[in-house]
């Protein structure tokens, strides 16, 4: 039997050499791995919990809140075919005005909605109505400008006999407007959100067109002034109440786009108001039965749902969809094709930054006083701006290199390295919330005094027509005419009323809380929202 060789010494160093080799790859894996864990997939994931997530149900495949199903099961609560004026305006305009593209047909039918050909006897706008009926030029008439005649017909009083393309146009659309204003007196309206984008799904939200909304709104206030003309006020303010109901409808859709048309189209029925009121054409019973109509509206809804709802959605699921890669691409979110690239972040305590910046803007919003709101809209737009400095300007490295020529593009341009949750939530922040809150308060609290103002208006008509003249002050009107006088909301003071021999001048001094003696100028920064009857002189008839 043989016996083994002992090892040589020469083999001992070679052997203990190849074991220190193995150890030392293995380390360098080892920290490689854990580097890349820490510094890209390590950072923490997300947890569904409403300081996060907001929502906890539905949930996708993922695990992850499902947004935009939450959106349709909270909105379509209530709702049915017969009080959901959606279905009556996809038959006014049209499924292409009124359902995105892409909304699956099955989806309309499950909510009820009627699936449409593109197109058909819908509501045709100005544009589209001359491009196919081109009014005839004759000499010596000017060339027909349907943008100034529409402007005319909705300034005042007019007659077909003075604008008879335009009365043709109203004609064209009699059918549809009457179908809108059945539309309108229904309670709800909902019309199913649906996305394109699996990753970014709020930002991917396809949104009906609103534009043919105010077309509309503008023939019905086209309609009423020429019903004025005829000497119909009755009509006239059928047409203008369609159109104020339409503002909190266009409002349920819940986003800040749709809230801003809103806001526009209750501004053209306050137009409209104004000249009825002043026309001396109403009785005392009809101006007091159409201050209570305006009365009796529900208050402008503001800016909490859509601030709760798809504003703060579609930043905290762009983040959930962020914390999944240690590198994406944003392009969908409209930020140019660069990525980013998240190292060490505590994904959770960027949602609640996040979270915490959208009750700080609900908390603005629900001030009792406009002085209170802007302060505290002041407040969030400092914070806002903190954030926006933070990362969209070039980072001091970027700018010495650029003076130094060696490089010619700014760091938004490249990939960015997001460090820790603090600089990771202003960067969001910055790229997505939404800035200029400030205004976009300004512009809801202008609506609610505007509608105050023509209620007042109204109420002033009722006394006139009664009384043979206007009240020597406003304080007369209550409780005769009104339960209450508003107030200034934007001072919390009354309102300036002056009478004038032939008439009288009512305003309030505006988001800048100062008495411009009822001008608005914004050149001059002058902002005063008046009534002044007699008004001041229409434009001039077409040539």
């Amino acid at each position: 039997m043989s016996q083994e060789q002992p090892e040589s010494t020469e083999e001992k160093p070679k052997r203990r050499g190849r074991k220190w080799l193995v150890l030392l790859v293995a380390l360098s894996v080892g920290l490689l791995l854990g580097l890349w864990w820490w510094y890209g997939t390590g950072s923490t994931p997300v947890k569904v919990a409403p300081d996060t997530t907001v929502i906890t149900s539905p949930l996708k495949p993922d695990g992850m809140p499902d947004y935009v199903a939450w959106l349709n099961e909270h909105y379509s609560r209530g709702v049915t075919p017969e009080n959901n004026a959606a279905v009556l305006l996809i038959q006014v305009f049209g499924p292409e005005a009124v359902v995105p593209e892409g909304v699956p047909d099955e989806l309309l039918h499950h909510y009820g909605l009627p699936v449409l050909p593109r197109t058909g006897d819908y509501f045709v706008g100005i544009d589209g109505y001359f491009s196919r009926h081109p009014p005839p030029t004759t000499a010596p008439m000017a060339p027909f400008d349907d943008r100034a005649a529409r402007e005319r017909v909705t300034r005042g009083p007019w007659t077909a006999q003075a604008e008879p393309e335009m009365a043709a146009w109203l004609a064209a659309n009699q059918a549809p407007l009457a179908l809108l204003a059945q539309a309108a007196a229904r309670p709800r309206c909902f019309i199913p959100y649906h996305s394109s984008d699996p990753n970014f799904p709020i930002h991917g939200m396809l949104l009906p067109a609103l534009g043919p909304y105010m077309e509309a709104c503008r023939a019905l206030l086209a309609r009423s002034m020429l019903r004025l003309g005829a000497n119909d006020p009755e009509g006239a303010w059928a047409d203008l109440m369609t159109i104020r109901r339409l503002a909190p409808i266009l409002e349920q859709q819940a986003t800040l786009f749709s809230q801003m048309v809103a806001i526009l189209i209750d501004e053209l029925a306050g137009r409209g108001t104004r000249s009825l009121a002043a026309g001396g054409r109403l009785s005392g019973a009809q101006a007091r039965r159409m201050a209570a109509d305006l009365a009796a509206l529900p208050e402008m809804a503001g800016l909490f749902e859509p601030l709760d709802g798809s504003e703060r959605f579609g930043v905290v699921s762009a983040v959930i969809n962020c914390s999944r890669s240690p590198t994406i691409d944003l392009s969908p979110l409209g930020l140019s094709s660069w990525e980013f690239r998240a190292v060490s972040v505590d994904w959770n305590e960027v949602l609640r930054e996040i979270n915490r910046l959208f009750d700080q803007a609900h908390r603005a919003a629900a001030e009792p006083t406009f002085a209170a709101r802007m302060a505290a809209a002041d407040a969030l737009e400092a914070r806002l701006r903190a954030s926006r400095n933070a990362w969209l300007r070039d980072t001091w490295w970027s700018r010495l290199l650029e003076k130094a020529g060696l490089d010619k593009g700014g760091a938004e341009e490249k990939p960015r390295t997001l460090r820790g949750s603090r600089e990771t939530a202003d960067y969001f922040i910055a790229q997505l919330c939404v800035s200029d809150f400030g205004p976009a308060i300004s512009a809801v609290d202008e609506t609610r005094m505007n509608r105050g103002l023509d209620l007042l208006s109204l109420a002033l008509a009722a006394h006139r027509a009664e009384k043979g003249e206007y009240p020597a002050a406003l304080a007369d009107l209550a409780p005769g005419y009104l339960k209450a006088v508003p107030e200034d909301l934007f001072v919390g003071k009354p309102l300036v009323y002056r009478r004038t021999a032939d008439g009288y001048l009512l305003y309030s001094v505006g988001p800048n809380m100062t008495d411009d003696g009822g001008e608005d100028d914004s050149r001059a920064g002058k902002d005063d929202l008046a009534i002044r009857v007699p008004a001041a002189a229409p434009p001039a008839g077409r040539p």
